[in-house]
């Protein structure tokens, strides 16, 4: 068996891209200027907001990821405000997309794990489904075959479960194309020919074409090429009869490999070049990287080393980039074989060797055959004949395994072609039958028009009058509906109205005191009334009332912003919670010790939470605030973590004057009295809990609290444990 070229392995991801969400490209452009049209004609946020946004989202990813981020998180904002489960988790699937084709699969991990978690509290199978596709996909293009293949039978099984045929003939060809990847030929097409059969029962022609191309590929590392060419063939056709560009790509792609292998290097180049252009016009680098190595090999075949070299080194930064372990083992390999051509031995040894172990981790049987070929030529020629003779008996140990898995796969090949035939049968069948029933049927369809030309009369009576009947009622529903809406949204107003003033009555007393301190202050310095002793005595004090000044205004500004913009949304990223404690336990540092306190910080060093920064800060800074303004002289204040059952636990206690339960009760509301004083008689305008409770719900977080009378309070904030 010859030697198979680069094209079909890494035809292997763009595959992926296809089956993992299951939709073409072909009416993209429409598509979202559709949505777009839905959005713009629509004033209120609902969940059909929410799955609009969603859907662009999905509609961007191949083009421009950045829009299907922007737009997911738009999606995750309004399903935030609406406690709408679906939403966030269709939201953190598209953002898991956008980071994906961004190349960042850490970040797309751990939103599709996000979403996962969602999908399953909703009871949605077939969004977990999906979840678990793709992170198969993310654990695909990392060359984590056995974790891929992991999550996709997870997969398959949960849609065997609900019978989604659709979902389940996409496994199937996925984990065929992890078994292809591991060149184990045998697995791979017996999950081809299954995913086939599901398609074509489910009439699905986009998948029914990918299914053909993706046994084109197995026909061609076979030897097979007339049937890989026919396959191949029938694929194209059937994209391009309707308009499926990623699909024609690929299929472009590996009639371009079969008229290579042939060296029938001008068409091999000619459909290359219409991959390519069709590539750069749908945005997609993955289709473009997979182009820019065939050309490559193409090349060196031709004997033109440095128009080879030129499409590898083109093509090694965006692999890459891109993270594609599959894609680097090849541009190695065939800048081994450019380097050879040019009589650089030692150049051509570095990038084989560099191909070899690439293939070797990855446990790809085809690219260890060709790195071991490449070796034992490079090493031949610097005369070291022992270890060229190894890599000489590599190459055949692994030729002769694939030659093995190519006859264990005609059995499935005759049964691929009775398949075929049994199905064109029963279609020529059915269309008999239907002939006979149509016959029958005429005469009993005339009589049958007739009756139900009165019916519909009848009905059409009955229906208006209904329906005239069902405008008023809906009209009068709806006025009382509105009447309900204004009156609250009044009550509502006006509660934050009266909170507004309590508030602005409190900043005109507690910022004009220690203005006006201070200024007195500055007279008796000018007249050398105060001394630098009575000064030193007064500056702790002073710097107090200043820092709490600087806390109130800093809730205040917050909260105005909030009112004012409705929503600041959540910048979630990995936070350093240590830092974040110390940097606060730090700003308070003067503040406690006028109390003679002690604070135990018991966060262990480097601990991560997935949060916004600055939303953390803000509650941290607030309840740590607070738990010094409430505690006693030398009293003690602690500061914990805890992580049990999927959460984090983040504790602030005090042993200070804590709470009654009409206080606990009213400590969230706009309706308590704000301003309560601390035990040196410091003061807030009450709005650090409302503001800090907020920000933490922002997060998928919540607050819990414990509070007893003179024996202090313990307020734990809650966040998903997600890092």
């Amino acid at each position: 068996m010859n030697t198979p070229f680069f094209y079909f392995d890494r035809k292997i991801l763009l595959v992926l891209f296809l089956l993992l969400w299951g939709e073409s490209l072909f009416s993209q452009s429409k598509t979202i200027l559709e949505i777009k049209g839905k959005l713009a004609s629509r004033n209120t946020h609902d969940t059909s907001t929410v799955n609009l946004l969603n859907e662009l989202a999905f509609e961007f990813r191949n083009s421009y990821p950045d829009s299907t981020i922007f737009y997911a998180n738009q999606s995750l904002a309004i399903s935030n405000e609406l406690n709408y489960k679906i939403g966030q988790a269709n939201a953190y699937k598209q953002l898991a997309i956008g980071s994906f084709y961004q190349s960042n699969g850490k970040l797309a991990k751990l939103y599709n794990r996000s979403a996962l978690k969602l999908f399953k509290e909703s009871n949605d199978k077939k969004g977990e489904a999906a979840v678990l596709n793709n992170l198969g996909m993310i654990f695909h293009n990392e060359g984590d075959f056995e974790k891929a293949l992991f999550h996709y039978n997870q997969s398959l099984q949960i849609r065997k479960a609900i019978y989604d045929a659709k979902g389940m003939g996409d496994s199937y060809n996925n984990i065929g194309n992890i078994y292809l990847d591991k060149g184990n030929f045998k697995e791979a097409i017996e999950h081809y020919f299954e995913a086939l059969q599901i398609r074509e029962d489910n009439k699905d022609s986009v998948s029914i074409a990918n299914s053909y191309g993706s046994i084109a590929g197995v026909y061609f590392l076979l030897g097979k090429y007339e049937d890989a060419e026919k396959n191949a063939k029938r694929a194209l056709t059937i994209q391009q009869l309707i308009g499926e560009r990623i699909g024609s790509i690929q299929s472009n792609i590996e009639l371009g490999g079969i008229y290579h292998h042939r060296k029938q290097y001008d068409s091999a180049i000619q459909y290359f070049n219409s991959a390519y252009l069709l590539a750069k016009e749908a945005g997609d680098q993955a289709d473009e990287i997979v182009c820019l190595i065939d050309f490559g090999e193409v090349y060196n075949d031709k004997g033109m080393p440095d128009s080879a070299l030129y499409f590898f080194e083109l093509a090694m930064p965006k692999c890459i980039k891109f993270e594609d372990k599959i894609g680097v083992a090849f541009c190695d390999i065939g800048i081994a074989k450019a380097k050879l051509l040019k009589g650089d031995l030692q150049g051509s040894l570095h990038h084989s060797r560099l191909g070899y172990d690439a293939a070797f981790k990855l446990h790809n049987k085809v690219q260890i055959l060709e790195a071991s070929s490449q070796l034992a030529k490079v090493l031949q020629k610097l005369s070291k004949f022992q270890e060229a003779n190894f890599y000489l008996n590599q190459s055949i140990i692994y030729k002769d395994s694939l030659q093995i898995e190519e006859n264990a796969t005609r059995t499935h090949e005759l049964e691929f072609n009775y398949l075929l035939e049994k199905k064109q049968n029963e279609i020529t069948l059915l269309e008999k039958d239907n002939s006979i029933q149509i016959a029958k049927s005429r005469f009993q369809y005339s009589i049958t028009i007739g009756l139900l030309v009165m019916i519909m009369f009848l009905a059409i009576s009955v229906y208006i009058i209904q329906r005239s009947r069902a405008n008023e009622i809906q009209a009068k529903d709806l006025v009382t509906q509105q009447k309900h809406a204004i009156e609250r949204q009044a009550k509502d107003l006006e509660e934050l109205n009266i909170y507004k003033n309590k508030i602005f009555s409190i900043l005109s007393h507690d910022i004009r005191n220690p203005i006006s301190s201070l200024n007195q202050i500055v007279e008796l310095i000018n007249e050398d009334v105060l001394t630098i002793n009575d000064l030193n005595h007064l500056k702790d004090r002073l710097h107090g009332q200043l820092k709490s000044i600087n806390i109130l205004l800093d809730n205040v500004l917050n909260w105005s912003k909030n009112q004012l913009e409705g929503e600041l949304l959540p910048n979630k990223k990995e936070t350093n919670l240590t830092l974040l404690v110390n940097q606060n336990i730090t700003l308070f540092e003067e503040f406690s010790q006028q109390k003679q306190l002690v604070l135990n910080n018991m966060v262990p060093d480097d601990f991560m939470v997935w949060v916004d920064p600055n939303h953390l800060d803000l509650a941290v800074r607030n309840i740590l605030f607070n738990a010094i303004k409430f505690s006693f002289q030398n009293g003690t204040i602690e500061i914990k973590i805890e992580k049990k059952e999927g959460e984090v636990f983040i504790s602030i206690s005090d042993n200070g004057k804590g709470m009654d339960d009409l206080e606990l009760e009213s400590l969230f509301s706009y309706n308590k009295q704000p301003g309560i004083y601390g035990t040196n008689g410091e003061r807030g305008a009450g709005i650090g809990l409302i503001l800090t409770k907020e920000f933490v719900s922002k997060n998928d977080g919540k607050i819990l609290v414990q509070s007893k009378v003179n024996e202090g309070s313990t307020f734990t904030l809650v966040f998903p444990d997600l890092v």
